[in-house]
């Protein structure tokens, strides 16, 4: 899952940036709406972490602009931390569009408890769990069983399991599996993401998942059943 981190405080940024990653998320950071206002434009997101207080203007009014170019259905979930603690602060941010809001400082223990409600908030009505093979995957909490026992991998390799699951049956092109995988910031090389993808066919042969990830070259990839 990919999340957005709009907030002018460095050293806040980095440390929820590396907290967040430490639980499988990947992180992209902007320190103003404007910049912020562009990464949601140019990115799908799972959920937006916005502080009212930035450079440029109150955080909150990105989700107005968003709304301004008739994208509010597609919006995805907000959850404003901000030191601005007054329960009047607070609603008028909820009656705008903010699903969650945390005051600073905060515990990054209930933050992430509260980003995972904001997130499942949009996708309510969606199944939550992913059957594929002998594989049972909870979408939610990242969790993958096989015949019943745990698969763990590395971080990487279940996002990027993460991602072809969710679109199982169907291309995953190369540009997309990037972009859920790593953050504006990573350092991606030519077959870095080859790598990781050959990592995690292996892991799911092992296990006898009863799926394969099909290389289209030039194309992307597919989580498919085994014939």
């Amino acid at each position: 899952m990919r999340v957005l981190i709009v907030e002018d405080d460095l050293q806040i940024a980095k440390l929820l940036k590396r907290y967040l990653e430490s639980h499988n998320f990947v992180v992209d950071h902007q320190e103003t709406v404007g910049r912020g206002l562009q990464a949601v434009l140019d990115a799908k997101y799972s959920a937006v972490i916005i502080d009212r207080m930035l450079p440029d203007g109150d955080g909150i009014e990105l989700i107005d602009k968003l709304k301004e170019r008739r994208l509010e259905k597609d919006l995805p979930p907000f959850l404003v931390l901000s030191a601005l603690g007054d329960v009047e602060e607070r609603v008028a941010s909820l009656n705008l569009g903010a699903v969650d809001y945390v005051v600073k400082p905060y515990e990054p223990e209930e933050l992430l408890a509260r980003l995972k409600v904001c997130i499942k908030h949009k996708t309510t009505g969606v199944d939550q769990t992913i059957a594929l093979g002998n594989i049972v995957y909870d979408i939610q909490d990242q969790h993958i069983e096989i015949d019943g026992k745990a698969l763990n991998l590395r971080r990487r390799e279940l996002l990027i399991f993460d991602t072809l699951v969710r679109h199982q049956g169907r291309v995953t092109s190369y540009r997309a599996l990037e972009e859920a995988v790593y953050s504006y910031d990573d350092d991606i090389c030519s077959n870095t993401l080859a790598s990781q993808v050959s990592r995690l066919r292996k892991a799911l042969r092992d296990a006898n998942s009863g799926v394969h990830i099909k290389v289209l070259r030039n194309i992307g990839y597919l989580l498919e059943l085994e014939s």
